[in-house]
């Protein structure tokens, strides 16, 4: 039996033979560490990285919506001197009118080169900064800004897909023969652009047929108790409104029904007549009866296809920490959470910070509401102008007005949507925290 000395000696060995060889296998395994560190991806790292590039880039994606609003703007004026130089041929409106509107398209083509110029330097400016791959930047320009982009197109085109529609109607008479009109305008109701996917497209056939089964005295008899049930409903509004009282939902809902009722009454009329012998004025004189009533019913369904995209409008992005979203929670608790772990300046920059992402999230709402109401407007001055409900010289000022207010509105619209999204990645970043995932 070895003696303890020697017992000693021989563990304090193993001990140095064991560590040494631990250190070798140290030393052999940390180039394999440092390569697979290299090689590995880190999530939280690459998620700050794309905040950046975004952040960086906003400003970018902003100057170009502001040049793409220059040129949409170029092109409307161009279509409403082109309507209004055909009133001057016919005395209408005056030359001077005409030369206002010109000196306005030219001040609108200036602004436009200039805008096109600030994009193309942001941009340049940006690809200095960030080489990024064409895919990169189209991803953030679809996760930024084309939703808003999208969505207001989306009235645009129910403006567009009604003109459209009207255009057919306006074949009755001349392309399209007394005999088949009929069907026509069943065809526009049902099959048009402007009636996908809304409730117009069946409810309107549907009811109109309960007036076409109406012999013609039955028909006079049941629209002249609707207009007078209209009347009575009007009457009951105006006299709540007199009183400083709200309107009941159920009473509005009466007259729209009402008031739909009628212009179905009004195209069959119009229609009996233009099918029947025709009187001393030719097919022209009935047939602008039929158009304007079919016209004028279409309107439900361009009302509905714009209360479809109010009601959709794309949501701002969350502000969230610690599973709870800062713009919807009480301003209180939204301050406290953001300086949880915060003093002195910081906290105070944190609450600014809130306090300014809630202003933009309010400010947004106000701004969508604002550009319908511009944009209403402006087809609503041409309506008149086609319906001769007013002079094309009282109505060449308050076009070009109205066309002005829509494009500030469109401005304001698209750099609040990109100052908000600025303003919330800054607060992230400040914070040293990544966007929640989906939401950068």
């Amino acid at each position: 039996m070895p003696s303890t000395r020697c017992s000693g000696k021989w563990l304090h060995r193993l001990f140095l033979d064991v560590s040494w060889c631990g250190f070798l296998a140290l030393l052999l395994a940390l180039p394999a560490a440092e390569a697979a560190a290299v090689g590995a991806p880190d999530p939280k790292g690459e998620t700050r990285q794309s905040a950046a590039q975004l952040r960086a880039y906003l400003p970018v994606l902003l100057r170009h919506a502001l040049f793409d609003l220059e040129r949409e703007r170029v092109n409307s004026l161009r279509r409403i001197r082109q309507l209004y130089q055909g009133y001057e041929e016919s005395g209408d409106v005056s030359a001077a009118q005409i030369s206002e509107m010109e000196k306005e398209l030219l001040q609108v083509r200036i602004r436009r080169l200039r805008a096109e110029a600030a994009y193309e330097d942001a941009l340049e400016q940006f690809k200095l900064r960030f080489d990024l791959p064409v895919e990169r930047l189209r991803k953030m320009d679809e996760e930024a800004l084309l939703p808003l982009v999208r969505h207001v197109r989306r009235f645009e085109e129910a403006t567009t897909d009604l003109h459209v529609a009207i255009s057919e109607l306006k074949k009755i008479g001349d392309a399209v023969q007394p005999p088949k009109s009929r069907e026509h305008i069943r065809r526009v109701f049902t099959a048009s652009a402007l009636v996908k996917d809304t409730r117009f497209r069946t409810e309107a056939v549907r009811r109109w047929a309960d007036w076409e089964r109406l012999s013609a005295a039955d028909l006079r008899d049941r629209l002249s108790k609707t207009r007078e049930e209209q009347r009575k409903l009007l009457a009951s509004r105006d006299d709540l409104e007199l009183r400083n009282q709200k309107v009941p939902e159920a009473l509005l809902t009466q007259l729209a029904d009402a008031r739909r009722e009628i212009d179905l009454a009004r195209v069959e009329e119009s229609l009996r007549v233009l099918e029947g012998p025709l009187q001393k004025g030719g097919r022209e004189r009935f047939s602008r009866p039929v158009i304007d009533c079919a016209s004028q019913l279409l309107m439900e369904a361009y009302t509905e296809r714009f209360a479809l995209a109010h009601s959709a409008w794309p949501a701002l992005p969350p502000v969230r920490l610690k599973g709870v979203d800062l713009l919807t929670a009480d301003k209180e608790q939204a301050e406290r959470i953001a300086t949880a772990t915060l003093k002195g300046p910081a906290a105070v920059a944190a609450r600014a910070k809130v306090r300014q992402l809630r202003t933009l999230a309010s400010i947004h709402g106000h701004q969508q509401r604002l550009f319908e109401i511009c944009f209403l407007r402006v087809e609503s001055i041409l309506d008149d102008l086609s319906r001769a409900k007013a002079s094309p010289e009282a109505a060449i000022g308050r076009q070009l007005s109205a066309l002005r207010s829509l494009h500030k509105a469109k401005a304001q619209l698209f750099t609040n949507w990109v100052d908000y999204q600025v303003a919330r990645l800054d607060f992230y970043s400040d914070l040293q925290q990544t966007p929640p995932e989906g939401t950068k």
